[in-house]
């Protein structure tokens, strides 16, 4: 998988965690954001090492890596 092959909502999943600039769960994005980070989704870019996922209590919490925020970084100066 490549990080150029990243649909709208990964996209937009990677901006708000680098918004928040910290780890937010499930119901916070979607509280920021208007969506969870799950499924196939979160497969993908914890596969491609963008993003930290780990379970919080019966939720999952979402953090970008140092590759996600290159990527993010990236991106914006394109």
């Amino acid at each position: 998988m490549q990080s150029d092959d990243l649909s709208v909502k990964e996209r937009a999943v990677l901006f708000a965690l680098l918004g928040e600039a910290r780890e937010v769960t499930n119901p916070q994005l979607a509280e920021c954001a208007g969506f969870r980070l799950d499924g196939k989704e979160r497969r993908k870019l914890n596969g491609l090492k963008l993003v930290e996922s780990r379970r919080a209590g019966r939720t999952y919490a979402h953090e970008l890596t140092d590759a996600g925020w290159h990527w993010c970084a990236e991106e914006l100066s394109a």
